[in-house]
């Protein structure tokens, strides 16, 4: 370590000494860490590109693109670099180019036609970063690829959480719950039963359904990334992917129950309410202390059994790029996050790192302590503040948030351009209707629809699901004339029949944002502002490595949660009904955060599972890669310990030298440069290198 103090010439050599350590910690410290994961395949593989995300871009009746208007869009997401590296025409054939007056918008409100949405930075992943990984130098596995019963079972979880929007968390809880949804028509809305055979169908029938896809139920046939049945012939990671669902390592005998229901993937996810305390703060009535105002939990509901894009013609103008956002119908009153719609509502229009942001207060609020590795744990002469305090983490926290976007746009646009689920259940129900549309994916969409009990007379458990999701359209389009806004009819529009209509309904107008599926932007924020927070609060007890067990709110620090039974909230509670709480740690609820707001999304139709699992890491990486380099510019021992999203022990240390080789890293107590490495691209390894 260098003599202390230093200044003047002094000062500014080891300044740059240090600034110079991070940048070869960035690029040679992680070993291993830049390997870029192909795509799936499936954009080059079918003439139809129905896995491909087009939206902006003019679609025909059937939804399909111009010949050509793919190939333009991926050449300037794609083109290589030059003097200026990007294109800032961007030269692309999106909407507003295609009609520039606008002639074309069929969706008017009040009599006057929308607009046009753009696609949201399609170029940020080009850009690059000076702190933390390039976005370049992350990466995520390929998706699943179209036809697999992995894809299968994630679409048709995505309808289900789409059926249960008006549902609370509360019901979902209990199999025995009746499956109900709302009708918007009615005034005060409502409460409908789905039918299952004559019977209201209940909570368990809709798990039945999930359970008989091949991915969710015991054994069966499961093709996969790396080809084969289910079992060894899954990649690794689709076996702990598919694992973490069920919170067990078993893949061959668990099933989806209750308690894992829509459930994140880390440790904490499945224990206690399915909403996170830190989306709740019920021991304050759901207020955060922010100096001296208040933060207000509470959300702003969006109006129940309200859905969207439920016949093709409102289908085919969201996808063309028609601006129905800011269309949405909400209810005055501000409750708690209570229902699927209300989480929803809530990351449809957060800023990105808000509810990190919030978690960060309250526990600087509740007393808890920085980590026991910072310079002044335990000190009597001096405590954190500018460093390892309050407004060191909190700008910390939010400094990951735009770093990992970048790096997930690169995902989203340079190399994956997955479809959202809003195009695959469209080409889905087309597919019901008119197979040979689909050209060479026919046959993919065709073993899709068998699984799913569409054709061939089998899996009437999972057909189900899909005949809940026709009725539901049904429903919604007999009422469509009380939109605020109304669509035009255009005889090119295909025309599904009401029994084969498996379009998703969307929570939001607009749909999807105007970006790939694949990674997921919340997603990825999540992973990199939990991680922070991980690695700098103390959540552990005094042998490092295993977590406090629960205390009540009064315990000193009050490190950790105590569950909250019904009627915390009244009649609008979301938890479910506890005779003895569970254990619910800190360290679980930042994760079950996460997944909250992540998974959120996939309530409203927008992601599909895999889109949280793969980004969720992907964040957790560049938040890692950060942290790393920050340690060089510490002059003194600085210590960093907590668990990451798969359960492994990560530890962050610097001796203060302000050196790259004094900055170390270790998973699971070994600092082996081969086992850190693998841990860097323990997502990618398997999956063949992107040219």
């Amino acid at each position: 370590m260098p003599e202390y103090p230093l200044s003047g010439a002094a000062r500014s050599e080891n300044a740059r000494t240090r600034r110079l350590a991070s940048v070869e910690l960035s690029f040679d410290g992680g070993a291993g860490r830049v390997h870029q994961a192909a795509d799936n395949g499936d954009n080059d593989a079918y003439t139809t590109r129905p896995m491909a995300y087009s939206k902006g871009l003019e679609h025909d009746g059937r939804g399909f693109l111009k010949a050509g208007a793919f190939e333009a869009l991926e050449q300037a997401l794609t083109r290589p670099g030059t003097d200026q590296e990007v294109d800032p025409a961007f030269d692309v054939p999106v909407a507003h180019v295609f009609d520039p007056d606008g002639s074309k918008v069929r969706t008017t409100v009040g009599g006057s036609k929308v607009g046009y949405r753009k696609l949201e930075s399609p170029l940020a992943g080009m850009y690059y970063e000076n702190e933390g990984p390039d976005p370049d130098g992350v990466g995520m596995a390929p998706a699943p690829k179209l036809g697999e019963s992995e894809l299968c079972a994630e679409m048709v979880e995505v309808y289900a959480m789409a059926l249960v929007r008006d549902m609370t968390f509360s019901q979902l809880s209990e199999p025995s719950s009746l499956l109900t949804h709302v009708d918007p028509s009615v005034e005060g809305g409502q409460t409908l039963t789905f039918d299952n055979a004559g019977k209201p169908a209940t909570v368990q029938d809709l798990i039945d359904g999930l359970n008989a896809l091949a991915w969710f139920g015991k054994g069966g046939p499961v093709s996969s990334l790396g080809g084969g049945p289910l079992g060894p012939d899954l990649t690794g990671h689709e076996q702990r992917r598919r694992a973490a669902r069920f919170d067990t390592e078993d893949t061959t005998g668990t099933r989806v129950t209750a308690e894992t229901l829509f459930r994140g993937s880390s440790p904490g996810c499945k224990t206690g309410p399915y909403i996170s305390q830190f989306l709740l703060a019920a021991s304050t009535n759901g207020r955060v202390g922010f100096g001296a105002q208040e933060i207000s939990l509470f959300v702003k509901p969006m109006r129940a059994g309200v859905d969207h894009m439920t016949n093709w013609a409102a289908w085919r103008v969201v996808q063309n790029g028609e601006k129905l956002s800011g269309l949405d119908e909400c209810d005055p009153t501000r409750r708690p996050i209570t229902t699927p719609r209300d989480l929803a509502a809530y990351v449809h229009i957060d800023q990105l790192y808000q509810a990190y942001f919030c978690a960060c207060l309250m526990l600087l609020n509740a007393g808890v302590p920085g980590q026991k590795g910072f310079p002044n744990a335990g000190r009597d002469t001096r405590e954190g503040f500018a460093t390892f305090g309050g407004p060191h983490v909190l700008s910390l926290m939010t400094e990951v948030a735009t770093r990992s976007l970048r790096a997930v746009r690169r995902q989203k646009f340079q190399i994956h351009r997955r479809a959202r689920p809003e195009r695959l259940a469209a080409m889905l129900t087309l597919a019901a209707h008119e197979p040979v549309a689909l050209g060479n994916a026919a046959d993919k969409f065709t073993s899709m629809l068998t699984e799913m009990g569409v054709i061939g007379g089998g899996n009437p458990d999972t057909r189900r699901i899909l005949d809940w999701i026709a009725a539901r359209n049904a429903l919604l389009n007999a009422c469509a004339d009380d939109r605020v806004y109304q669509v035009a009819p255009d005889p090119e529009d295909f025309a599904p029949s009401d029994a084969g209509n498996f379009l998703l309904p969307m929570a939001f107008p607009e749909g999807s944002p105007m970006h790939p599926a694949y990674g997921a932007g919340h997603a990825t924020v999540a992973g990199a502002c939990t991680t922070v927070l991980k690695a700098f609060f103390d959540l552990y007890d005094e042998d490092g490595d295993q977590l406090i067990p629960r205390l009540d709110s009064a315990s000193p620090g009050g490190r950790v949660f105590t569950a909250v039974g019904q009627g915390q909230f009244g009649n609008c509670s979301p938890f479910c009904i506890f005779s003895d709480p569970p254990d619910m740690t800190v360290e679980g609820e930042l994760n079950k955060l996460a997944a909250n707001i992540a998974i959120g999304r996939n309530f409203a139709g927008v992601h599909y599972y895999t889109d949280y699992y793969d980004s969720l890491r992907l964040g957790e990486r560049v938040a890692v890669g950060i942290l790393q380099e920050q340690m060089t510019a510490y002059p003194e021992c600085v210590k960093m310990s907590f668990r990451d999203f798969d359960g492994h022990r990560i530890d962050l240390e610097t001796d203060g030298s302000g050196t790259a080789p004094g900055v170390t890293m270790s998973v699971d107590n070994s600092d082996a440069p081969e086992d850190v490495a693998a841990w860097w691209v323990q997502t990618l390894a398997e999956f063949p290198e992107r040219p």
